[in-house]
């Protein structure tokens, strides 16, 4: 086990490192607006209790469910374009085509502050939650979240490297294209 000073200067650090990689990547890469640069500082501050000696991990199962359902929800609603992506399909009055609903629909949550806020932070507590399991964990239990963040790893990679980049182009696009959308099943085995 490793020793509560050391476990809270670690989550620390990683926290620290966390804010100032995502607001370094928004505002230099991304070039984001100051809403954006707030929901991350927002987010951060939000989870930052977590890293306090004080803090009872009891809650942590009960917040990452309540977050988990929340991206369980996000996921299905995405799920729902990404299959009418897939289609091809056009809507009854036939002028506008699947993409371009999907394109209206990613769009706008791309851009929604509240969505990126709650995502975030889930993004953060599962992150730091599960840290904070290798380091207090037995050492059964420090064997079982090491192979549980071994398949996380593998699937946010594919994730990150296939989705994200798509994601980058919808949201800071002003207009529809149909490329945005081209071998979108990736997004699917993504999911």
């Amino acid at each position: 086990l490793v020793p509560t000073i050391i476990m809270e200067l670690i989550l620390r650090s990683v926290w620290g490192l966390s804010l100032a990689t995502m607001l370094s990547w928004l505002h230099f890469i991304l070039a984001v607006s100051h809403i954006d640069l707030m929901t991350t500082l927002g987010a951060h501050l939000l989870v930052l209790p977590m890293l306090r000696r004080s803090f009872d991990s009891r809650f942590l199962p009960l917040f990452g469910a309540a977050l988990c359902g929340l991206c369980v929800g996000f996921s299905c609603v995405d799920l729902c374009f990404d299959m009418l992506i897939v289609s091809g399909a056009s809507f009854s009055a036939g002028t506008v085509s699947a993409r371009h609903a999907a394109w209206i629909y990613y769009n706008t949550m791309l851009n929604s502050p509240h969505v990126n806020f709650a995502l975030l932070v889930y993004v953060l507590v599962s992150s730091l939650g599960s840290l904070m399991g290798l380091l207090c964990g037995s050492e059964k239990a420090r064997r079982l979240w090491l192979q549980l963040c071994a398949v996380a790893v593998v699937g946010n990679c594919f994730y990150i490297t296939y989705v994200v980049p798509r994601y980058i182009s919808i949201r800071s696009s002003t207009t529809f294209a149909e490329v945005y959308f081209d071998a979108w099943e990736g997004v699917i085995y993504a999911r």
